[in-house]
């Protein structure tokens, strides 16, 4: 008994010194100091040096608040646009979809994902998560964009219809009618539509 618990002794002790030669290795030096730089500096040196960085890394934090606080105000202003858009739409102007059953390619692997309600405005994007339905450890997902033209609807991989999209085409008729549709588009995404003209408020 008691070697084996010496030698788990002698395993966390090698762990450890490993440790902390990887966190020397990687150790890193105020102002972008080298080794060489900051040992020769004095202790009153090394501390202003310090203060100095300190200072630095508080102004980026500050900025990268700031920048994230600018885009979550953009993403709002953009979103209130569309919801004012979406209020004010004429007949024909606003479409609602579903997309369900759909299997997304996530992982090299086709994926059962969750449906999606989607409430379009013509000429207006809509990015929409696609997730998987399984919940487990590892779960996959990514994002894709909704477009209304008018004729077509386009459900894309990337932003602005780049990339591999399923097109749903139909004339005025057709979406006030309703359109229900399957579609598949290799390495992207598969499943069935059904879409409909949102009736105008009175």
């Amino acid at each position: 008994m008691m070697i084996s618990v010496c030698s788990l002794n002698l395993r966390q002790a090698l762990f450890v010194l490993i440790c902390i030669f990887l966190l020397s290795a990687c150790a890193s030096f105020p102002l972008g100091m080298n080794e060489a730089e900051w040992q020769s500096l004095t202790s009153e040196q090394q501390l202003k040096a310090r203060q100095q960085q300190a200072e630095l890394d508080k102004a980026a934090e500050i900025r990268r608040s700031a920048e994230a606080a600018a885009r979550k105000a953009e993403v709002a202003k953009h979103e209130a646009e569309i919801e004012g858009k979406r209020s004010n739409a004429a007949y024909g102007e606003r479409l609602q979809c579903i997309l369900q059953p759909a299997e997304a390619w996530l992982n090299r692997k086709w994926r059962v994902v969750q449906p999606q309600a989607l409430d379009l405005v013509l000429g207006e994007e809509l990015p929409f998560a696609i997730s998987e339905t399984k919940h487990r450890t590892i779960h996959y997902g990514s994002e894709a964009y909704a477009h209304f033209k008018g004729q077509e609807l386009a459900l894309c991989r990337f932003s602005e219809g780049r990339g591999p999209c399923a097109r749903i085409l139909g004339n005025f008729s057709d979406y006030h009618r309703g359109i229900r549709q399957d579609f598949h588009v290799e390495q992207f995404l598969r499943g069935h539509l059904r879409c409909q003209l949102v009736p105008t408020r009175k």
